[in-house]
């Protein structure tokens, strides 16, 4: 690919235990942990559940003939609740993504490729520019391939949490670090676009 890699790009590992984040340029290569996992969730509603018998008739009259519906509602213990009012409709979904990346020193490997500015890297991603006047960028989206089955093309990072207390060469470069990256959708994804999320297999690595 033209620009700049980071991370495991490794030949003799397969490319199916492989994660990438692209973004102007920069690619960056992790192997995929424990936990990573995509999840959707869809919220559904019942607008009408307060529009009961009782209380459209107490907008009416004064309020006495429903005043009169609720005491004979309480007696009885009735309910003017029904499959109309309280039928659900749909309202938003949301995807969230966990991305799991391993980095390491290889043997005769570099770390600061191999693992600092893989992780340096995501950090910026993330990060909005916001020294540019009169006003900033926002984080630029990320495309993400994982194992190169599952492809997200617009995807916004929301947390790179790194630890600090991992081991270091002589020159403070990190020598392992797994990150757990978290991640939604620049748009809310429908039907169309579940599909296209589980496309054709696609390079982690485009040939060049």
């Amino acid at each position: 690919m033209t620009g700049t890699i980071y991370g495991m790009d490794i030949p003799e590992i397969s490319e199916h235990l492989k994660g990438a984040v692209v973004q102007a340029g920069v690619c960056v290569i992790g192997l995929l942990g424990d936990g990573t996992s995509r999840d959707m969730t869809q919220s559904w509603g019942s607008p009408f559940e307060n529009d009961t018998l009782e209380n459209a008739m107490g907008r009416g009259a004064g309020g006495k003939i429903g005043n009169l519906a609720k005491r004979g509602i309480k007696m009885t213990g009735a309910t003017t609740m029904t499959t109309l009012n309280t039928q659900k409709v749909w309202q938003s979904g949301d995807h969230t993504l966990t991305l799991v990346l391993k980095f390491f020193v290889t043997q005769d490997g570099d770390p600061v490729s191999q693992v600092s500015r893989a992780v340096q890297s995501l950090e910026e991603m993330a990060s909005p520019d916001i020294g540019t006047f009169p006003t900033g960028r926002q984080p630029g989206l990320v495309a993400v391939n994982i194992g190169r089955r599952v492809i997200f093309p617009e995807m916004l990072i929301q947390g790179v949490p790194v630890a600090l207390d991992k081991e270091v060469d002589s020159a403070g470069n990190m020598l392992r670090c797994t990150l757990s990256l978290s991640m939604t959708p620049f748009h809310m994804l429908g039907k169309p676009e579940i599909h296209k999320t589980y496309g054709a297999p696609s390079r982690i690595v485009p040939a060049k």
